[in-house]
This record gives C-alpha cells, sequence and structure tokens, in this order.
C-alpha cells in the first residue's frame, strides 16, 4: 500500500517511510502492552499495538507465535498488564 507523505509534501511508498526499522521497532516496543485476549474461545496473552479504530494488531503471543500478525477487535482485549 502507497501513502503520500505530507511532511515531506511529495509522494512516498510505505517502505521508504519506513526504511529504519530500528526506530520503529523501538517505537512499537514503547507503544505496546501485554493483555489476555479472548480468541477462538481461548484466553490467551499476547503484546498487542492499537492500529486505530478499536483494531489491535498482535507482535508477539504465548501461544506458540500461531496468532503473530493477526487484527483483533476491541472486544476480543479482556485485560492489559502495563
Amino acid at each position: 500500500m502507497n501513502t503520500i507523505s505530507f511532511g515531506f509534501g511529495r509522494y512516498k511508498p510505505d517502505d521508504e517511510l519506513n526504511d529504519n526499522s530500528n526506530n520503529s521497532s523501538k517505537a512499537a516496543e514503547r507503544c505496546s502492552c501485554w493483555c489476555v485476549l479472548s480468541i477462538d474461545g481461548l484466553g490467551i496473552e499476547a503484546k498487542i499495538i492499537h492500529k486505530g479504530r478499536g483494531k489491535f494488531k498482535i507482535l508477539e503471543d504465548n501461544y506458540k507465535g500461531k496468532y503473530i500478525g493477526k487484527i483483533v477487535d476491541a472486544s476480543d482485549v479482556i485485560r492489559c498488564k502495563l
């Protein structure tokens, strides 16, 4: 997916905007938290990050990595550990 960067005033693909993966991973670590989620009737622990409009992306999980990258709804979040 391509975006328009208003900060630079010109069109840039997403991979150019996020070329410094080290800084983006630090930002994701700072903005994420471990939560208990209800997925498929299971209560799993996962590290999530807010993606907007009540959606969260799973960054890590304690269920053999099965749910990494999955987008979940806010109603699936049971409890968060801050």
